[in-house]
Formats: C-alpha cells, structure tokens, sequence
C-alpha cells in the first residue's frame, strides 16, 4: 500500500473463481500456473469517491505503471475525483505463465478453446471485482478498457446491469470479423480454409462472446434501478459454447452448450446465471466439414506452437 492524497494505493489479489467448462482444457489450465489468481490494482480516496472506475488493458501488457499513463489515473483519481481499479486479464502481466514467452501471448490466440474460456474466466474474474468493490463502496461503477480492454469492457456491460457506464476505446468490434473478414490472403485463414472451415463455422465459433450480438445491459446512469429492455431489433442471441466448434476439442467431448452470459455468470461472486441455452442440437449429426474444421483449428494452433 502506497499512501496518496487523501487516500491510499493498494494492490489486491484473490482467488479466481473462474473453473473450466470443457474437460480437455481443464487438464491444459491446470499446467499454468499464475493464472488462476486476479490481480487488482487500486487508487482509492479515504472519503467517500461519488464514482469509481474499473479499467481493463489491453493484448501483451498489463503493467500497472505503463496504465497510470495511458489511462491518466491521476486525472481520474485527483481531478475527478473518481476511486479507480485496474484489472489484469488472465495471461497478462502477473498473470502470465512461467510456460509463456510473452504476456499474452496464449490469450487471445488461434486456439479458440482457450481463447473462449479465457473470457469466460475474465467476465467472471471482472464480476467478482464488480462485487467486491461496490461492497467497498456503493456508488456508482462504471467501466472503461482500451484495445482487448475495450472488447472486454462491452461484453462485462452486456452481461452485467449493476455497471452504470462503460467507455470502450479502440475496441474491435467483432474477433471473428478481424480475422477472418479483414483476413484475406492470410496463410492462417488458407490454411484453415483448405482443411474445411466456412465463415459460417468461424462466426459461430467466436460468437460465444462477441458484445456486438447482444444488447448492453449497463444501467446508463447512476438513478436507473433496472437495465434497459431488449428491443425487438436487437434480441439476445444463443451462441455455442467454447468447444463446439474450431478445435479437436469439441462439444462431443464438452458440457452441455452455454451462452457466455450463462457460463461467466456462474459464481458465487454474482447473481444466478440464467438458464443455459444453445445454438445447436445435441443429437443431431455432425457434417463433415465440422470434424475438418474443428481439426484445421487444431493444426494451426500445434503449429503455432511449433513456430515459438
């Protein structure tokens, strides 16, 4: 703890109560060591703050000095006056794995098991922070993300009402639209292609936690007591869950199907998930081009491991 101006620096950790869903990738999590404890840093004022703030970085840093600047934590915790958070994603910074080159390195990546249980682990890891810190104090909350950060700031607004604001900044709107509709000519995506994955399958793949497809659920300010209603335009989509699609490990060796609102809301840390839901049925015959495509992804994930 670090003192400041009417308050104090504190840098918190707690177990993450993040555990994986499918049974492959839980043997795989259980190698990495580092991951599985949350990182919090925080700029809190001794009185009352008539907001906070939880900031989220972006893809390969996570440092706490590097973010004081780029996020100006000393305009928003002395001029606004704001309590501020800064929350580290899993395999970042002091969560990265003595096993990883670099932070970040595993997540996001082109295994899209891990990459789509790595954001189910941060809405729950970041719902768990959300708890602790209107516990601390109950003002209004708000969040804001830069990058990865920003992705991550729409999809926890899209899954939790008790955030007030959000501020994605530089967010990408869509992983499966950057790699795959801006990837033309990528050797990844050839190669992908030519072992059988559609865009139809890839979409599905990262829809599990892609904001864009749903409706924010953030209050919008502080005097609102219930999140706004979907509209007819914009309903609530069902995407597949993390081993449905894209990897050999696929949804005949995983649980049952979830939303990544219902799988990342399952913690004691938040509400009760709501029912899980899915995108496809359990009995019925998987084409061809499925297993290849599940296959390709579990070829360009091997060699990219190969290629470090």
């Amino acid at each position: 703890m670090r003192p400041l101006v009417d308050g104090r620096a504190t840098h918190f950790s707690f177990a993450s109560p993040y555990r994986p869903r499918d049974p492959g990738y839980a043997r795989e999590y259980a190698t990495y060591d580092r991951v599985d404890t949350v990182h919090l840093h925080a700029w809190q004022h001794d009185r009352p703050a008539p907001a906070s703030i939880l900031l989220a970085h972006g893809w390969c840093v996570g440092n706490r000095r590097l973010h004081e600047i780029e996020f100006s934590i000393s305009t928003l915790y002395r001029d606004l006056g704001l309590d501020v958070y800064l929350y580290v994603q899993p395999f970042h910074s002091l969560r990265k794995p003595t096993t990883a080159r670099f932070s970040g390195e595993l997540f996001p990546s082109t295994d899209l098991v891990r990459t789509n249980e790595a954001f189910i682990q941060t809405v729950q890891d970041v719902r768990a922070a959300i708890t602790a810190i209107l516990r601390h104090r109950p003002a209004p909350l708000g969040m804001m993300g830069s990058s990865l950060g920003g992705y991550t700031s729409a999809l926890v607004a899209s899954i939790d009402p008790r955030l007030s604001f959000v501020v994605p900044i530089m967010a990408p709107a869509s992983f499966a639209h950057l790699f795959w509709d801006h990837g033309e000519g990528d050797s990844f995506r050839r190669q992908a292609e030519a072992l059988g994955m559609t865009r139809e399958r890839f979409h599905s793949s990262w829809a599990l936690h892609s904001p864009s497809r749903t409706s924010p659920r953030c209050r919008g300010s502080a005097g609102s007591s219930s999140p706004p209603a979907a509209t007819p335009s914009s309903p609530r989509p069902t995407p597949t869950c993390c081993g449905t699609t894209g990897s050999a490990r696929a949804a005949s060796a995983s649980p049952a199907a979830t939303s990544c609102s219902s799988a990342a809301a399952t913690t004691s840390a938040s509400s009760p998930a709501s029912s899980p839901t899915s995108a496809s049925s359990p009995g019925r015959a998987e084409p061809p081009q499925a297993a290849r495509g599940r296959e390709a992804w579990r070829v360009l994930g091997s060699e990219r491991r190969g290629a470090r």
